[in-house]
């Protein structure tokens, strides 16, 4: 009798669990709009059915493109280098080159600088010639990215033995900025601020002579000084992080909808004429588990 209790109780047991189990499930969303062509300017109305805890919305447009939201590199990409200079007047001149190397380790130390592969392209920037800051153009830098796509800039200082009466010059870089364009138009921009060099990474070593070095903050400057006979001179790099030139933001959603909200459409503008893909992503989530349903709609947006 007892074991017969057991069992009963076991079932019971068993079927109140059973029936306290939900399935998570994704949940139940459409979108439909009056009509498939706008005007560009012209308010689009997106209507929604079902009740999704969150909506998020990628309207087809440049930097908002579903298929792109997990992109982070991408091809056929041109990239452009800028920066500033200043420097003293007078003194030993030709003391700043810039070059870039695709094979350096990232290793700051003499052997791995004398290691790399070098490629000077001071002729292709406008240098200062004096204390007025001097922006050195948009250097295009695309012919190395056919090579490998990391990059290292660096900003090398040599002199002679110096007198007072022909000191090296000082030199001050800034603003420095590195872009990726890319055909679609979008730009990545690997710097977040031209007002901080130290964003580029910057690492500094003097290989030569460590009375003058180059010193690291806002800007990258190099002070003027007299180095003697019997140290042979001055050479000091500066290196930046390696740079992905095929480096690109993935595309984000705009949120729509969170559970917090109870809404039934929403309304955009589409500025420029041009076909796009619209997409909606509805979800449901638990502490545990997510599940979602995406619609996709193609609109035409006319002049």
């Amino acid at each position: 009798m007892r074991a017969i209790t057991h069992i009963l109780f076991f079932y019971l047991t068993l079927t109140l669990v059973s029936c306290n189990i939900t399935e998570f499930v994704a949940p139940e969303f459409d979108v439909t709009t009056d009509a498939t062509q706008y005007k560009a300017g012209e308010q689009v109305t997106f209507y929604f059915t079902g009740v999704p805890d969150n909506i998020s919305f990628y309207s087809g447009e440049l930097g908002r493109v579903y298929a792109n939201r997990n992109r982070v590199r991408a091809d056929s990409a041109t990239n452009l280098l800028s920066f500033n200079t200043q420097c003293t007047a007078s003194g030993q001149s030709n003391n700043l080159n810039v070059l870039v190397s695709t094979d350096f380790n990232g290793f700051m130390d003499t052997t791995s600088i004398r290691k790399a592969t070098w490629t000077d392209i001071t002729s292709r920037a406008k240098l200062a010639t004096n204390t007025t800051s001097t922006n050195a153009g948009t250097i295009d830098l695309s012919d190395f990215h056919s090579k490998k796509d990391t990059l290292f800039v660096a900003f090398r200082y040599k002199s002679s033995p110096s007198t007072s009466a022909s000191r090296a010059r000082s030199w001050t870089v800034s603003n420095f900025t590195l872009r990726n364009l890319f055909p679609s138009t979008a730009t990545y921009t690997h710097n977040t601020s031209t007002s901080d060099i130290r964003l580029a990474g910057m690492q500094v070593l003097s290989i030569k002579s460590d009375t003058l070095k180059w010193a690291l903050g806002g800007s990258l400057t190099f002070p003027q000084g007299l180095v003697d006979y019997a140290q042979g001179g001055d050479e000091d790099w500066a290196i930046s992080k390696p740079f992905d030139l095929s480096k690109i933001s993935p595309d984000y959603s705009v949120a729509v909808k969170n559970t917090s909200q109870l809404i039934d459409k929403y309304t955009y503008i589409f500025t420029k004429p041009g076909t796009y893909k619209v997409t909606f992503v509805a979800s449901n989530i638990s502490k545990t588990e997510s599940a979602s349903v995406i619609k996709e709609l193609t609109l035409t947006i006319i002049p």
